[in-house]
């Protein structure tokens, strides 16, 4: 059976319908690091998604802990962690490692759906696709998952964080369609700070995209080769505390406590590391 590999270029025409030239395709192709990315991809063969995600941290040289762990609930609490989105792909990889270990496999992370090119990840990752058949498909998916026991995580801003005017790297709006899962399906609410950035460039790559008023998402591009600028580095992941899906406010008022929640998070290391 010959290797699986990631395939940029596959991986952009399933999203990006528009024609690209091919000299752009070698030019990403060299962007992203994709050869580099591959060797590291053929060095793990055949493991799930946990297994995989500690292999990556591993071989980058990244560490990473959890402040208050004690607060994440047990196996048996059926839960929705909802949880910032800083870097757009290791961070997804660390909460598959770290997260997924303590429950032993028993997480599912819901994603992009392009993350899904990396077929390791295919056990504990779940897809979200918008459109057409797929979208249903998926759907599907996430709705068996919340109806299971298994532990769910989400990033209810679908996009990675952006710089904002001030410096500051902050998520886009929350879309608030986490609260009525977790009403719908009795799960508890368990947010979760992950402390992190990106490059500056992937923040200049955003902001120029965003003034151009190209609508294809073009820092995305970057997302890979900002996976391997995280060797070395050091991650905390912040464990908030639980909120019962019997408080969960109305649909009405579901998007004000979305932006209240995401806007919380950026007070947790102060406050949790004082404990």
């Amino acid at each position: 059976m010959s290797e699986k590999k990631i395939d940029i270029k596959k991986a952009i025409q399933s999203k990006y319908k528009g024609y690209l030239p091919g000299f752009l395709y070698r030019w990403i192709q060299r962007l992203i690091h994709e050869d580099e990315l591959n060797q590291m991809m053929e060095l793990q063969h055949e493991v799930g998604g946990v297994a995989m995600g500690q292999k990556i941290i591993d071989y980058l040289g990244i560490t990473c802990e959890i402040i208050g762990a004690e607060r994440l609930p047990k196996p048996e609490e059926r839960t929705l962690f909802v949880s910032n989105h800083p870097l757009g792909g290791a961070d997804g990889v660390i909460y598959a490692a770290l997260l997924g270990a303590h429950y032993e496999g028993q997480l599912r992370i819901m994603v992009n759906d392009v993350l899904m090119n990396v077929y390791q990840f295919q056990d504990i990752f779940l897809p979200i696709n918008k459109y057409g058949q797929q979208a249903r498909q998926s759907i599907q998916l996430i709705n068996q998952a919340l109806e299971s026991h298994l532990q769910l995580l989400t990033f209810p801003a679908g996009l990675c964080s952006r710089m904002n005017k001030e410096g500051q790297v902050r998520d886009t709006e929350w879309l608030p369609s986490f609260v009525r899962m977790a009403v719908q399906h009795q799960r508890q609410i368990v947010p979760l700070y992950f402390e992190g950035q990106n490059s500056p460039r992937f923040y200049r790559w955003a902001k120029l995209r965003a003034r151009s008023g190209w609508k294809f998402n073009a820092e995305l591009i970057l997302l890979p080769s900002e996976l391997i600028r995280a060797k070395g580095k050091h991650y905390r992941i912040y464990v908030g505390d639980p909120i019962p899906y019997p408080t969960l406010p109305s649909p009405k008022e579901a998007p004000a406590f979305a932006q209240h929640l995401r806007d919380s998070l950026y007070s947790y290391p102060q406050k949790y590391s004082q404990l």
